[in-house]
């Protein structure tokens, strides 16, 4: 706490004390993968927020995924593949609500083949916006996806799953958080980056 930091008080592990039981941390393995479909079943009938790292997962192409993945060995292509067909068929069931967002320059970067997008073809990088335009179109108002300007803001990736529990993506590592408490603070962020969003969903496909 602030009284803490100015010596006011000597309560210094006040904060910590909820940690165990609000916090886990899980490493980028084969097991995670298995968990988030997991989490993303036992929320269907919830809302569930998402900022993703790159693109939305239900969204992309084999290629894309790919690409992404060929750092891992085949078995995590293979994997983030299947994974990413049985979101998006857990998305085209009726009830279901997803609401994404990310930073509008994360997609033209994308589109201009730009930062980590410099090694994929031009061709599957027209695929995957083609694919997005399709898939929003469909899955829309079940999927919504909005975008921020991020000259404004920052936002790292994170999932909530509901009112049940929310992950953060920390590259290697996954923070796993199960207080009601800190999913609420997330949610608050979460719909303060749509409050500000420069593209809302019926406007996607167009931009």
């Amino acid at each position: 706490s602030i009284d803490w930091l100015l010596g006011l008080t000597q309560q210094g592990n006040i904060g910590t004390d909820i940690l165990p039981e609000a916090f886990q941390v899980d490493d980028y393995s084969s097991s995670i993968f298995e968990k988030n479909l997991e989490w993303h079943r036992e929320a269907s009938g919830y809302k569930i927020r998402y900022v993703p790292t790159t693109l939305p997962d239900l969204l992309k192409t084999e290629a894309v995924a790919e690409y992404e993945f060929n750092r891992y060995g085949s078995g995590k292509v293979d994997q983030s593949v299947r994974d990413n067909q049985l979101l998006l068929l857990q998305q085209r069931h009726p009830g279901s609500e997803l609401e994404t967002c990310m930073s509008l320059q994360h997609v033209t970067s994308f589109a201009n083949g730009e930062g980590i997008w410099q090694g994929l073809s031009l061709a599957h990088r027209r695929e995957q916006l083609q694919r997005m335009i399709d898939l929003n179109d469909e899955l829309y108002p079940g999927f919504r996806w909005f975008l921020y300007d991020g000259k404004q803001t920052y936002s790292s990736s994170f999932t909530i799953f509901g009112p049940m529990r929310a992950t953060l993506f920390l590259g290697h590592l996954y923070v796993i958080v199960n207080g009601i408490d800190q999913i609420r603070k997330l949610t608050d962020r979460f719909d303060d980056l749509i409050r500000i969003a420069k593209v809302h969903p019926h406007e996607i496909s167009q931009f």
